[in-house]
């Protein structure tokens, strides 16, 4: 299965590695062919990061893995 990261930081990167240590097919910051999404970067950044990749997330299953609120108070589902 090919699954892509959102983050590059610790975060990111240690759910990066754990997932390939399965098995799959990782790919970090870049979304083109994966069946998964997972969005690990902080709370703040969750806007951001989903904008640049918009084009490539209609239709895939994204795993949000920020804790806590976006700006305004907003839920992060609500940013999505």
């Amino acid at each position: 299965m090919k699954i892509s990261i959102l983050g590059e930081g610790a975060f990111g990167t240690a759910m990066a590695s754990h997932l390939a240590r399965r098995g799959h097919n990782v790919s970090i910051d870049t979304v083109s062919d994966s069946e998964i999404i997972f969005v690990c970067v902080p709370a703040r950044a969750v806007l951001d990061a989903l904008t640049k990749v918009r084009a490539g997330i209609t239709g895939r299953k994204i795993v949000i893995c920020s804790k806590g609120l976006a700006e305004g108070g907003r839920l992060l589902s609500e940013v999505l």
